[in-house]
């Protein structure tokens, strides 16, 4: 019955999470005359919580162009909600075969409280360079690891990475 409530919660959660879950099937360009930089907001993948689960995420590839130098920066951003009594707190992240990942923690924030725990948001993203995301085009996948344990694998997409180097390339 328990797990029934958390997962009632964690629906409730990701509909009504501050961050909400923006899906795109296609790289939204972004101009900003006030920016230094051109944003590539790429395809999203969700997932959503299960019983035995209750992590859902949406992750997207991000791409800043420096409108000057030319200059290229790329970030999965991987925005994660969940239903916990605590803090899961992710702090690192490996890719298959264990290479290590660069997590930078961009966000974390308490949504809603109940009795037997609240509602999170996480949002974390990976760096990767141009040469590291061309390499990426069959896609892969990686783990998040956290101070308390959990762990969760986050999918990287073909699509996801090659409809960023097609409107990047552009």
């Amino acid at each position: 019955m328990q797990r029934v409530i958390y997962a009632i919660l964690l629906l409730i959660l990701t509909s009504c999470a501050g961050s909400g879950y923006v899906t795109r099937d296609a790289v939204q360009v972004i101009e900003d005359p006030y920016s230094d930089s051109i944003q590539y907001a790429g395809v999203t993948n969700t997932v959503e919580g299960t019983m035995g689960d209750l992590v859902g995420y949406n992750s997207f590839l991000r791409t800043w162009a420096n409108k000057e130098t030319g200059e290229v920066s790329h970030q999965l951003y991987i925005d994660i909600n969940y239903f916990n009594s605590d803090w899961i707190f992710f702090s690192h992240a490996t890719f298959i075969g264990g290479t290590p990942a660069e997590l930078t923690q961009i966000n974390r924030e308490v949504i809603t409280c109940t009795i037997g725990g609240c509602g999170y948001n996480e949002v974390v993203g990976i760096d990767f360079t141009t040469e590291e995301l061309r390499s990426l085009t069959e896609g892969t996948s990686l783990k998040l690891y956290s101070e308390s344990g959990y762990e969760e694998i986050v999918e990287i997409r073909p699509d996801q990475v090659n409809a960023q180097l097609a409107t990047i390339k552009n």
